[in-house]
């Protein structure tokens, strides 16, 4: 039986429930079908990937920070996977080694996303943004991006201007981890809608079918 294990509770869950048998809040033992769901929130702890925290980076949830990585080494245990959502998904990408641009513009709203199939409409609220640039080409898989820079900076603890990615990631997938990194916010949209639709088939060939 397949159960999605809800780590925090922000309603993303409905954007994937209907590919689980169970949708369930902090279970004491995670087993290795099991899937994480990390949702969004407060900015992760800079401290995380190596930064100081820059002036527009939130102060960070300790405790929040802590709790969610003990989850996560629990699911690489026992071979668990992880969805990241919004801040899980900058969790995702700073456990599994990348670091995350720690301001940046232009990704709050509607936008469009590209990907190998075409491109859609995704919802973001996000200020922050994955950058798993500094990983070995393998250790990551970029399935989704934005269709042109949107960003008018891009800014690291310092508050400096750091150079200009060669893409903003909106989905990753680091296969060694299992994890699938989601920018965007797909549960903000109809289970209908073309990013919750693509969203619902990487879970599908990367998770279940572990994809690579």
């Amino acid at each position: 039986m397949r159960r999605l294990i809800v780590v925090t509770d922000q309603g993303t869950a409905l954007a994937f429930s209907e590919l689980f048998d169970q949708v369930i809040e902090n279970p004491d033992k995670i087993e290795k079908d099991d899937v994480l769901l990390f949702e969004g929130g407060t900015d992760v702890d800079p401290e995380y990937y190596g930064e100081k925290r820059g002036s527009r980076t939130q102060f960070p949830n300790h405790d929040r920070d802590l709790r969610e990585k003990v989850f996560f080494i629990k699911a690489q245990k026992v071979g668990a996977a992880c969805i990241g959502v919004c801040r899980g998904s900058q969790f995702l990408t700073v456990m599994c080694g990348g670091k995350l641009v720690q301001d940046v513009s232009g990704h709050c709203g509607t936008h469009s996303m590209l990907t190998a199939d075409g491109s859609m409409q995704v919802t973001s609220t996000h200020h922050q943004m994955c950058y798993p640039f500094n990983l070995f080409y393998n250790d990551y898989l970029i399935l989704g991006w934005a269709r042109e820079h949107l960003s008018k900076y891009y800014h690291n603890g310092e508050n400096r201007h750091i150079a200009e990615p060669p893409v903003e990631p909106e989905i990753i997938w680091y296969p060694k981890q299992r994890s699938l990194a989601i920018q965007g916010h797909p549960e903000y949209l109809g289970q209908n809608d073309p990013f919750p639709v693509y969203c619902r088939e990487l879970v599908t060939s990367y998770i279940f079918g572990d994809k690579s």
